[in-house]
């Protein structure tokens, strides 16, 4: 199919594809590494690769068929993608060519990034766009070879929760307009933007339940949350409230009949009020899960109440705390003491329960 010739002292190589002639040169005098070159194309040919050296599959053009993967797929990350893009692009430029990248080009993209005091996750969310991309890329034949990209190493995941003390002093100072929002990321877990987007539509009064469509949704599931009995007040009062001064606003936390989208100041205030000024909203979500693990709620129906997808990122959020571990010795010494048989011990407890009544929760 193919054959090798010489000009000076560099082999050239020359093969077809689809009856069109493709020269190319070895870059290099050695007749052997020539023959293995040419069997190399020949071999990608009969393939249906088309040998990406003569590919001008640009970084831009890969990020294009990666939208496009997205689109098809109804993928709910399209915007973090084009954030990233964004980024990516304006680094190495839309022009480069994706076979020209290497590891060492990868590291530079890193070093550029962290001198900027980005975040770890963030780089590595980035990376991850860009091996997607090749990934893809090669899939779809476009390019043949997928450069080494490294990952950082991320912290251990924030370890921020709040006790329910804490959280009725903080529902105290909170203004109305946020203690749905409040509720809701506390008692159910909800993420803040999927609180922020709620409509009355969404809501089943008869039923007391909140219904996230599949759109609405990461998963893409749609998902069913059956309001706590305080989240039902409130959310009545609001509606009642709402149904006088502002009935064409569509949206369950709101000010003045307008979507809520920035309460930063107003939540520092109130957080610091109460002494949480390290508290953030997503803390609120730890806590939910933590209080439904400790209330005996399985993991399976705990995980579609907060909407997690996978039980390992589900296990990041089920955060335990010093009272936790002081709770679990507490046990042990009971445990301990009724195989010793000191059944008139006297043994610390729970507050608010006897030691029979641990003894029978162990048992």
């Amino acid at each position: 199919m193919g054959s090798i010739y010489k000009r000076g002292k560099i082999w050239h190589i020359q093969y077809y594809q689809n009856g069109r002639p493709i020269r190319e040169t070895t870059k290099t005098s050695s007749k052997v590494e020539a023959r293995k070159l040419l069997a190399l194309r020949e071999t990608q040919v009969l393939k249906g690769e088309l040998p990406e050296i003569h590919r001008k599959v640009t970084l831009f053009e890969l990020f294009q068929d990666l939208e496009t993967e997205y689109t098809n797929n109804q993928r709910k990350s399209m915007e973090r993608l084009k954030i990233a893009e964004k980024h990516i692009l304006d680094h190495f430029g839309s022009t480069t060519l994706a076979k020209s990248l290497n590891g060492s080009h990868i590291q530079g993209y890193i070093k550029a990034r962290m001198e900027k005091k980005i975040s770890g996750p963030t780089v590595n969310r980035e990376l991850g766009c860009i091996s997607r991309c090749f990934h893809l890329g090669k899939q779809n034949g476009k390019i043949s070879q997928i450069p080494f990209i490294p990952k950082l190493k991320e912290n251990p995941p924030r370890k921020g929760f709040i006790e329910q003390a804490d959280y009725e002093k903080l529902k105290r100072e909170i203004g109305d307009d946020l203690k749905i929002l409040l509720g809701l990321g506390y008692h159910h877990g909800l993420r803040k933007g999927e609180i922020l987007n709620l409509r009355w539509n969404d809501v089943d009064f008869l039923e007391n339940k909140i219904t996230f469509e599949g759109e609405k949704t990461i998963k893409g599931e749609t998902r069913e949350v059956y309001l706590h009995s305080e989240l039902i007040q409130l959310i009545n009062a609001e509606y009642a409230y709402r149904n006088i001064h502002y009935p064409s606003s569509p949206w369950v936390c709101s000010r003045y009949g307008k979507k809520i989208t920035y309460f930063a100041k107003s939540w520092k205030r109130a957080c610091k009020k109460v002494g949480l000024d390290n508290l953030i909203f997503h803390d609120l979500r730890r806590s939910s899960i933590r209080n439904m693990i400790r209330s005996g709620i399985s993991q399976t129906v705990a995980m579609k109440i907060s909407g997690h997808r996978t039980p390992s990122i589900f296990r990041r959020y089920d955060i335990t705390s010093g009272e936790d571990l002081k709770q679990a010795t507490k046990k042990l010494e009971i445990y301990q003491n009724s195989l010793n048989g000191h059944k008139n011990a006297t043994i610390p407890v729970e507050e608010g329960k006897n030691q029979s009544e641990l003894l029978e929760t162990i048992n």
